[in-house]
């Protein structure tokens, strides 16, 4: 038996649970990829329009290399919170109600799989063959954010409702900008490559060729090529 871990992306001010992404099967961990799933999923969520700052705390997931240059192309703003300041972090609040509306979803219990106070296994006595499988799982966290985003609130709006109302700010992302975050992304070595790129593309089962001409190769091409990758190998 494993935890689902999963990683979401929040609106503050109307409680709306934008964007999320699951761990791969088997795994633990939180990753660079699942930043950029869950992240997609909000910007598509959003309308494709201005994302205006993104909170996080320390995980390497957020705060890589890679993950920085993706989210500082999606939003306006990244701030990365201090180590142990949570309450620097408004979406701590989003993710703790989230979590305690799933008291009454009895495999998300995590006491299970610890001991109780008098030793005893298992104290709430869930039977592990009835636990859902990795699939059932996130059917199931499909549902329960959905549960969360459409239960109206004091007010008697839900987030669903709430977040649909945009901020006069709010402006179509860049095409360029939505092109690169939504781009497959393909890395090919050209320091051998003689005057074009050879780049695959995969769809399922077919493949695709792309054969790009490196402009002016015989000249200026050349040495733009061996400057750029410091006249070295494996670029």
């Amino acid at each position: 038996t494993m935890k689902l871990y999963v990683i979401l992306i929040t609106d503050v001010s109307s409680r709306f649970i934008a964007g999320w992404s699951a761990s791969p099967m088997g795994s633990h961990k939180e990753t660079e990829q699942m930043t950029k799933d869950a992240v997609k999923m909000a910007i598509e969520r959003g309308g494709n329009q201005t994302m205006f700052e993104f909170v996080s705390d320390n995980h390497g997931a957020f705060t890589s290399k890679e993950s920085k240059s993706f989210l500082n192309l999606a939003f306006n703003k990244v701030r990365i919170i201090e180590a142990g300041n949570s309450q620097a972090n408004p979406a701590e609040t989003q993710f703790r109600l989230f979590k305690r509306s799933l008291k009454d979803i009895k495999n998300f219990l995590s006491t299970s799989w610890g001991t109780g106070i008098e030793g005893m296994a298992n104290p709430d006595h869930l039977d592990i063959d009835e636990l859902p499988n990795y699939q059932d799982a996130l059917i199931q966290m499909h549902e329960l954010i959905t549960r969360w985003n459409t239960t109206k609130l004091r007010d008697t709006v839900t987030p669903a409702e709430r977040f649909a109302i945009k901020h006069n700010d709010c402006k179509p992302l860049v095409p360029v900008v939505m092109r690169y975050l939504f781009a497959k992304h393909t890395k090919v070595d050209v320091s051998y490559m003689r005057g074009y790129v050879n780049l695959h593309r995969s769809k399922g089962y077919d493949t695709e060729l792309f054969q790009f001409e490196i402009p002016q190769f015989g000249g200026a091409g050349t040495e733009m090529i061996a400057r750029a990758t410091g006249y070295t190998t494996g670029a």
